[in-house]
């Protein structure tokens, strides 16, 4: 994932499927972690939206330092926002 991240592929994922994969690897802390990024950079304005979706509660440290990154991270300058 952090490859796609940093050469902006995704920038032609949809908004479903970046919320079935997290439901589809919810159970792996790496991989969720990962995909809590590309939200924050590829749907910055429904990043909230996301996480409140998502229901995240009492997650791995890995998840929960995802999670602050995406909400603390700006999304990258060379993407236009949706």
């Amino acid at each position: 994932m952090r490859p796609l991240l940093e050469i902006n592929l995704w920038s032609d994922l949809t908004y479903q499927q970046i919320v079935n994969w997290s439901i589809k690897d919810r159970l792996n802390p790496y991989l969720y972690k990962n995909i809590i990024l590309i939200p924050a950079q590829a749907y910055p304005t429904r990043l909230e939206e996301y996480l409140r979706s998502a229901d995240i509660t009492e997650e791995h440290i890995i998840v929960n330092r995802a999670i602050y990154y995406a909400k603390v991270k700006r999304p990258a300058e060379n993407y236009s926002q949706r």
